[in-house]
């Protein structure tokens, strides 16, 4: 596979905030699995050892691959408990971008504060998940709003949007796209 067509990206988030049920979602919907994997059953691809399926939470980073549409996704499924931070530092310099991972029903949180933290100083591309939508009581646009507040106004609800909404709303956060959106590019 040419090499153009490798990605790869780190699941970031507070703890318990979904990252390893995401990733066993990616991988069953691009069929890299035949079952969807459970954090409360123990049988996730990534959280294998003993420890993290007694505690049913992620201790070591976990790597995954798949294949979807001809490219090759690496994804690293990363700790979001603090006292394992070492995890994610090493697996921030082997990535290309980042799914910063939001429990609808908690909102920002502070260790979502941290990786978005460490995601700057790394200076990597960010995408936020906003998960477990589902839950009684959850509103996605406070959550959408407080994640535009506490990291940036540029973030946006691609759910919302059709296909030219989203153009326009990612070339404005970008001088380069916004110059060729207007140019008609």
């Amino acid at each position: 596979m040419d090499v153009q067509n490798k990605r790869s990206v780190i699941l970031l988030g507070h703890a318990q905030s979904g990252k390893t049920t995401l990733a066993e979602s990616l991988l069953f919907f691009s069929k890299a699995t035949t079952r969807k994997g459970s954090v409360a059953e123990g049988n996730t691809v990534s959280d294998y050892s003993f420890d993290e399926i007694e505690k049913k939470s992620s201790i070591n980073t976990g790597f995954l691959f798949l294949e979807y549409k001809n490219n090759r996704v690496q994804i690293l499924d990363a700790p979001g408990y603090a006292d394992f931070q070492g995890e994610v530092i090493s697996g921030l310099r082997a990535v290309d971008s980042a799914i910063l991972v939001v429990d609808a029903s908690s909102g920002v949180e502070v260790g979502t504060e941290r990786a978005w933290q460490m995601l700057e100083e790394a200076g990597l591309p960010c995408l936020f998940f906003i998960n477990k939508i589902d839950k009684e009581g959850v509103e996605v646009k406070k959550v959408m709003q407080d994640i535009q507040q506490a990291f940036s106004k540029n973030a946006i609800s691609i759910s919302d949007l059709n296909s030219s909404e989203l153009i326009e709303a990612v070339a404005e956060s970008d001088d380069n796209l916004l110059s060729k959106f207007l140019e008609g590019a």
